[in-house]
């Protein structure tokens, strides 16, 4: 049962991503490409590097986003990959957030403007 409904969502999947014309989004064009985003976090002042690119036949932007700042392992102490799209029915951003950060472990989050 399990793997015939995988295989009919992986056969939809296709049909339904082919349907949507490309996100034309200035907003987030204006996202892309690679910067540094500066401020304070927790009271901390905090330096990461963001590289944003569309992926998936432009439908999402993918934000890449790591912290200067290293754990006493050298690894970044804040990383994330976001995904951002819009949903065409309610008219408004969607945005998954995918977050790894030491100790913590690997943390999600879905969030829709407006929500």
């Amino acid at each position: 049962m399990i793997r015939k409904l995988i295989s009919l969502v992986l056969s939809l999947t296709p049909f339904a991503v082919a349907q949507q014309p490309p996100l034309n989004s200035p907003l987030l064009d204006h996202l892309g490409g690679k910067w540094v985003l500066e401020g304070m976090i927790a009271g901390k002042h905090v330096t990461h590097d963001v590289d944003a690119d569309w992926v998936l036949d432009h439908h999402y932007l993918r934000v890449h986003e790591t912290s200067r700042e290293k754990t006493d392992k050298e690894k970044p102490q804040y990383e994330a990959v976001i995904f951002i799209g819009w949903n065409e029915e309610p008219k408004q951003y969607a945005c998954v957030w995918l977050v790894w950060r030491p100790g913590a472990g690997i943390d999600r989050h879905g969030h829709a403007q407006g929500e």
